[in-house]
């Protein structure tokens, strides 16, 4: 029924699922692991199961290949990390080779991937705007295939979420920041200078794992759209490597933040 009563107990009823839902992940951010993850790992698997339930092992083999490979991947780059070796000022015992900067082989893990539809949403919004008040040749093109049922909208999607990679990763490991935090407790990396140069050494290795997850990321994207564009695979099943590319990496955070508290309970105390 569409009446007004019916449409405020639907109001009501949504409301009232988002703050109880809001009540248990701002417990769990305080009691469990995974801050407000749990959440999103339980859509996903949802959506997951939901797909895999609908649809024929045929048409599954492909993209599930393309997810084992791709998770694979994903699960290492997540567990693993760059570690540059630091000299500091206030260490000068056994522990000092264990001083390093980490930098992990996928900077941004799953937040390029997430949030890289709505990211693409923002040039959509732009052109609709300005096409809906002024119209040329260059705007109506952009306006029918900046789209992802089109090969340009494909290509620009990709761009866009390899260049959105790279500056998150940059503002997430934040090469001035680290270098100028090294730089106040006099502490430095090893066989470089202070300052700059050290800006400079952040800057590149940040720069070359965010570009190689980046170009990861946006292959198995293209493949995947490749797949669906030709026909090759169907247009329901063939994003699902992205969706179990994310959820890998939620889970290894979930896992990384669990055996850092079982790391830390199995310190004891000796005084």
């Amino acid at each position: 029924e569409k009446d007004l009563m019916s449409i405020l107990v639907v109001i009501f009823e949504l409301m009232a699922g988002a703050s109880i839902a809001q009540y248990l992940l701002i417990n769990n951010k305080k009691y469990g692991v995974g801050g407000f993850a749990p959440i999103i790992i339980v859509n996903m698997t949802e959506s997951l199961i939901a797909i895999l339930m609908k649809s024929s092992m045929d048409s599954l083999m492909i993209p599930l290949l393309i997810s084992f490979v791709m998770v694979i991947i994903m699960i290492f780059m997540e567990l693993h990390e760059k570690k540059i070796p630091l000299q500091r000022v206030s260490v000068h015992n056994v522990h000092a080779k264990k001083n390093y900067l980490a930098i992990k082989y996928n900077p941004v893990g799953f937040m390029a991937l997430m949030f890289g539809s709505a990211i693409f949403m923002i040039p959509q919004l732009i052109v609709a705007l300005i096409h809906h008040y002024h119209k040329s040749e260059i705007i109506n093109f952009l306006y029918k295939n900046l789209n992802m049922s089109t090969v340009f909208g494909m290509r620009v999607y990709i761009v866009m979420l390899f260049v959105f990679t790279v500056l998150l990763s940059l503002l997430f490991v934040n090469p001035k920041d680290l270098s100028e935090d090294l730089l106040q407790s006099g502490d430095s990396i090893v066989n470089v200078p202070a300052g700059k140069a050290t800006r400079r050494y952040i800057r590149k290795w940040v720069l070359f794992f965010s570009c190689l997850s980046g170009l990861i990321m946006c292959g198995c994207l293209s493949l995947c759209m490749y797949l669906q564009f030709k026909g090759i695979v169907d247009a329901s099943v063939a994003m699902l490597p992205t969706t179990f590319m994310m959820l890998s990496g939620l889970l290894c955070s979930v896992y990384l933040e669990i055996r850092a508290y079982r790391d830390f309970d199995s310190y004891k105390p000796f005084i």
